[in-house]
């Protein structure tokens, strides 16, 4: 009985150790106007990341997903802040949940022959995926002042460190019942 105690309390704090160190996961959506797109149609960026939230910035980017249209950007992703002058892939990324404090881009392939792009930098909204053409044969695109209304990114819906405690006494508890049945 001791030992199942010791051992149920050695994963329950192993459980908790892990998920104190794994950062966040968000989920976010970018909806550019009809009018600002290439051929009229709506455009929707939609995907995940994972990333340290302090205040309403978000850092660290990792473990990007992107999808165009319900598209997936396809192959290693690079995500990285973008310089102002040159607009090339420059520093760390910075996602906020106030759309006019992001720096960032996630291009699928390197910054020179990119696939797929999303960037909001500098105030500004864009996105192109050249392997998903519109009806025109045009690659689907949408490019726009970036606006609050069009983005929105909450973190995933993760289980609390609460809910690994309980799921690890109830399983002292069953394993208790268990031996102390087995004595009977």
């Amino acid at each position: 009985m001791k030992k199942l105690i010791l051992a149920s309390a050695a994963l329950m704090a192993g459980l908790l150790a892990s998920v104190g160190a794994q950062a966040t996961t968000f989920n976010f959506s970018y909806s550019f106007d009809a009018a600002n797109t290439g051929n009229g149609a709506p455009v929707t960026i939609t995907g995940s990341f994972d990333g340290d939230l302090v205040g309403s910035l978000i850092s660290q980017i990792s473990d990007a997903k992107v999808w165009i249209n319900g598209t997936a950007f396809g192959g290693p992703l690079l995500v990285g802040g973008v310089n102002s002058t040159t607009g090339a892939l420059e520093g760390a990324a910075v996602i906020s949940t106030d759309v006019a404090k992001s720096n960032f881009a996630i291009l699928d392939g390197d910054s020179n022959t990119y696939n797929n792009l999303f960037t909001i930098a500098g105030g500004q909204a864009y996105a192109i995926n050249y392997n998903l053409p519109d009806a025109l044969g045009n690659p689907v695109s949408g490019a726009e002042t970036a606006t609050n209304a069009h983005w929105t990114v909450t973190a995933a819906a993760v289980p609390e460190p609460a809910s690994y405690a309980l799921m690890a006494a109830g399983l002292v508890l069953i394993g208790a019942t268990s031996l102390r049945r087995r004595k009977i």
